[in-house]
């Protein structure tokens, strides 16, 4: 994903990163909440999650983009399909598909992730790919 940043500069509106900064500032709330933390204890910051909010939404509108104009959308057969091998683990499936289907913010759930398989795909399909031999430190990041 850093790379198609990298190979797509483009300016992200002020209104969408200031709205993404405001939705993960409230998911770290709850998630301190539920941590038993209150938060007048701790104040956050929306500068804490400029940079992330910034990244998350230049990823969205270039994956936005890209999924338009090659036509990467999730067709039913793979949310089906998803639906149903996730379905898998369960005693009895049937019952978790109807689940799933009668639930339509679980489908987009699911219909993103088959829509992020479609992205990658494509954008394997896409890259070139040199193999190079590293020890599992440096690739860790741990060089000594």
């Amino acid at each position: 994903m850093d790379v198609l940043i990298k190979a797509n500069p483009i300016s992200v509106p002020t209104s969408l990163v200031d709205m993404e900064i405001q939705r993960l500032m409230q998911a770290a709330r709850q998630d301190m909440e539920q941590r038993g933390m209150m938060n007048k204890d701790f104040p956050i910051q929306p500068e804490w999650f400029a940079d992330q909010a910034k990244r998350r939404v230049t990823l969205g509108l270039i994956l936005a983009e890209l999924v338009k104009t090659e036509k990467l959308q999730a067709t039913p057969e793979q949310v089906r399909a998803l639906v149903e091998e996730n379905a898998q683990s369960y005693e009895q499936p049937e019952e978790i598909i109807r689940w799933y289907y009668a639930q339509p913010q679980r489908l987009g759930e699911v219909e993103g992730v088959a829509i992020e398989s479609n992205v990658v795909e494509w954008v394997l399909a896409k890259a070139k790919v040199t193999e190079t031999v590293a020890a599992f430190d440096e690739l860790m990041g741990q060089k000594q």
